[in-house]
């Protein structure tokens, strides 16, 4: 944990103050409780930041790289003394079986490969749930969403770890500040200046944006669900469960996990997977109330064995079989959504792999509509990272965190405007105006920057629908020397520089942007990767042009719009098909040019042979290679001929599972 703070701009002993606010703020952290209720597991850190007026530094602190886990020193020695065993595989800091010196409790923990500190707090996580579990709907519980990796899972028993971020480094400093105006009224304009209340502002604004995700992400695109299971064994006093234990039912190939609670079993797992796992048809596992259904018939009145699951690459431990008397519903609702992080720059939470592109859209849409007149300055980088049900959490959480470590490229910002439109929105942006009138009148420029296209849909109304934005839609615009022209010719046009150097541009009003020219404009992005292994998390990292090696990742986040509807034309083609086509594309690929595969996006050959790899393949009836558009035959040519259509193939059939 990182504490940062400033000392007063007009002190003539910044030392000594800063000195002095660090013993206040140790002994502060010290008697909240950090070596009591954390048992010192963790020390957090202090970074005092330099004097400065109107406290805007803390930026600064911001971009420290993440400390280690470090525990208190005197806690460390406490706890290793005496002991020759391996570290906790959760906390990270004390023995596996540390915190108790019953021996019988000591081994428990040590056969689940944890210390004892860390396995009470699971127990106690369990107990609330379960508490809240009970409580009626009358007492206005304020969520009930899962805590169990197990429900989120969709039905091929696969998760997604949503991941989010914002650039927010030049609006923390106060350099973005600057391009909104106070006041506009050509030629007289004042920019707004740095104040800690404005970057405030904006840190709250950016908090409010993911929390407001996380509420809206059941009601959008996961509702809730009715999902579990009560099963109730006739001999469960034989066997000695621990109460909130997590046991595993076999059933046969597969597993059911349970949670004890009160001599009641309760399922934790998605029974739509349960139920595929058991062979039901495809009509039995397609909703939630057929599935649990399915499920309970196959449990009643069955000899079930019962394992004891003892942490990730122990063998499980067999309990005995348990005669199931008795299976009832449980009608409580809840949403298959885990929150693991939801701060002003970063963003993350397990979802269905199901689900993902459901809850990246959502999360696309509402960032064009609020953040639209300065999303050229505030790019936001969505990912996922797919995993089965099995992986550690920790390796996804790990492999979550190296796409965070994405950063926007500074030398490939500058694009072009191709085109510009003020009118309406299109029909399939029509979603945008939801809720709001800011987009009655909108201005759409579609930039382009080598092979990349991006449309951006700038709302020239404020929240009223009626006054002209005049203060916030402002891009900085390359000038050739043509200073003169630009002050003459544009209308609302400033003379600045970017922030972090110091080249001179224009500050001009989206509205005032003419087709042929070039602004400096930082996209937004969409990463994804499958953890098909815990390895696979090592081939996560970006280059010095923020561009990983493997593929075409990441893409820009309007490329999501263009994947969907490419998607839905390869369905058309058998799932053989699909195969054939993107094995020969690709196949050829390595053979033409092994590790230079760059190569192949300029090659007038290559071109050719993916148009007719594609003319060629075995189109239905109904959706004949002639029949498409000549915009949809030249998007299918382009995504074959740069990779994205094996990308597209990875996505939807091996890990969406769609056919």
């Amino acid at each position: 944990m990182l504490v940062a703070a400033t000392v007063p701009h007009n002190s003539r002993r910044c030392c000594i103050e800063g000195s002095r606010w660090r013993n206040l703020l140790e002994n502060q952290i010290l008697n909240t409780g950090w070596k009591s209720e954390l048992d010192g597991e963790l020390k957090p850190r202090i970074h005092i930041t330099e004097a400065h007026k109107e406290g805007i530094v803390l930026h600064k602190a911001l971009e420290l790289p993440l400390p280690p886990i470090i525990p208190f020193k005197d806690c460390s020695n406490r706890w290793w003394q005496g002991e020759v065993t391996d570290i906790c595989t959760v906390c990270g800091v004390r023995p596996q079986g540390w915190g108790m010196s019953n021996k019988e409790q000591k081994c428990e923990a040590r056969s689940r490969n944890i210390c004892h500190v860390c396995l009470e707090r699971r127990g106690r996580r369990a107990k609330a749930w379960s508490e809240d579990l009970h409580k009626k709907d009358s007492e206005k519980i304020s969520s009930r969403n899962t805590i169990w990796i197990d429900e989120v899972a969709d039905e091929n028993g696969r998760l997604a770890l949503v991941i989010g971020q914002f650039n927010l480094n030049d609006w923390l400093n106060g350099d973005m500040i600057k391009t909104l105006f106070a006041v506009c009224n050509p030629p007289n304009f004042k920019s707004k200046e740095p104040s800690f209340a404005r970057i405030q502002r904006v840190w709250k604004t950016t908090y409010q944006f993911w929390q407001e995700v996380l509420t809206d992400m059941p009601d959008a695109k996961l509702p809730k669900v009715k999902n579990r299971l009560i099963i109730k064994p006739s001999n469960l006093t034989q066997f000695k469960l621990q109460r909130y234990g997590n046991y595993d039912l076999v059933l046969g190939m597969t597993k059911l996990s349970v949670l004890h609670d009160n001599g009641n079993l309760i399922t934790t797992d998605n029974l739509r997977y349960t139920a595929k796992q058991l062979g039901a048809k495809s009509e039995e596992y397609a909703s939630d109330e057929t599935a649990t259904e399915f499920v309970r018939s196959r449990l009643l009145n069955q000899q079930v064995p019962i394992e004891d699951s003892t942490g990730y690459g122990s063998p499980s431990k067999l309990q005995g079989k348990l005669n199931i008397s008795n299976v009832m519903f449980d009608v409580t609702e809840y949403s298959r959504v885990i929150s693991i992080l939801a701060e002003p720059r970063t963003f993350m939470a397990l979802v269905p792999a199901e689900n993902s592109l459901d809850v990246i859209k959502t999360i696309q849409t509402k960032y064009d509509r609020e953040m639209g007149k300065v999303r050229n300055r505030l790019p936001l980088h969505l990912g996922v990272v797919y995993f089965n049900r099995r992986i550690p959490l920790r390796a996804a959480l790990d492999a979550g965190q190296k796409m965070l470590n994405y950063n926007s490229p500074t030398g490939k910002q500058l694009w072009h405007v191709q085109s510009i439109y003020t009118g309406q929105l299109p029909i399939e942006k029509a979603e945008l105006a939801s809720g709001t009138k800011q987009f009655d009148e909108t201005i759409t420029l579609k930039l382009t920057q080598g092979d990349g296209v991006i449309s951006w849909h700038v709302p020239k109304k404020m929240g009223d629908g009626i006054t002209e934005d005049v203060w916030y839609p402002y891009v900085f615009l390359k000038t050739n020397d043509d200073d003169n022209k630009v002050a003459t010719e544009r209308q609302r046009a400033i003379k600045s520089h970017r922030p972090g150097t110091t080249e001179p541009c224009w500050l001009v009003h989206a509205g005032d942007l003419k087709e042929g020219d070039q602004i400096y404009f930082k996209p937004s992005t969409f990463d994804f990767e499958y953890l098909d292994s815990n390895a696979r998390r090592f081939e996560i990292y970006y280059n010095e042009d923020s561009l990983r090696p493997r593929g075409n990742r990441p893409f820009y986040l309007e490329d999501l719009d263009r994947f969907e509807k490419l998607w839905k034309i390869l369905k058309t083609l058998e799932t053989s098909q699909r195969h054939q086509v993107i094995y020969s594309i690709e196949a050829t690929r390595e053979m033409w040019y092994g590790q230079n595969e760059q190569q192949s996006s300029i090659d007038a050959v290559f071109k050719q042979f993916v148009t007719d790899t594609l003319t060629n393949a075995a189109w239905t009836k109904d959706k004949k290679w002639q029949n498409l558009s000549n915009q949809e035959r030249q998007q299918l040519i382009e995504a074959g001929v740069r990779g994205e259509l094996a990308d597209l193939a990875e996505l939807y059939m091996e890990i969406l599972k769609e056919r």
